[in-house]
């Protein structure tokens, strides 16, 4: 990090502990990321715990992540706003997966909203990234659409309905506090 300023985060692999089970990871091949990247999903998943990167944070930064569901997520899109991201490939870590964890634990209804109110405050926070942000978020949706439809087609229409409604909701408050 110290050598290339133009890298704002590395990271790598880590093997898996599921169920008292270790799943091993081989090497594999290094490569840079962008905060495109990152904004279609958290692409670190369970390497956020091996993350390393230079503290480049000002205080507006520190306040929007204090208030993000998702810290690391938002962390790595503040970083990778200002440089790419490398991936070493080296396994470096062990990331314990539980029914505790606070991901794991949520009920797929609580994720979907999770996600979805995550893209509405990167695009509330950044305006800048607001076209990638939509094309994500229509990207994750289409993608949950698929596999949400296989599993209960009116769990996933009425969790739709419902953020539709609240986006709409908040735009019209929005519109009106102008006048």
């Amino acid at each position: 990090l110290m050598n290339n300023p133009s890298i704002t985060l590395t990271y790598g692999i880590n093997n898996i502990l599921l169920n008292n089970k270790l799943i091993k990871h081989t090497k594999q091949t290094p490569f840079e990321i962008s905060v495109n990247d990152m904004i279609k999903g958290n692409i670190l998943g369970a390497s956020a715990c091996n993350v390393m990167f230079v503290n480049k944070l000002n205080e507006n930064e520190i306040k929007i992540i204090e208030s993000a569901d998702f810290e690391d997520w938002i962390l790595w899109i503040i970083l990778l706003r200002k440089g790419n991201g490398f991936f070493s490939g080296d396994v470096l870590g062990v990331y314990r997966i539980h029914n505790g964890g606070i991901w794991s634990s949520l009920i797929e209804e609580e994720k979907l909203i999770k996600i979805l109110n995550y893209y509405d405050f990167i695009s509330a926070n950044f305006e800048d990234l607001s076209k990638e942000i939509n094309k994500a978020k229509i990207s994750f949706i289409k993608t949950w659409t698929k596999n949400i439809i296989e599993k209960n087609r009116k769990i996933f229409d009425y969790l739709l309905l419902k953020h539709v409604i609240k986006t709409r909701v908040l735009k019209t408050i929005k519109c009106l506090w102008k006048y």
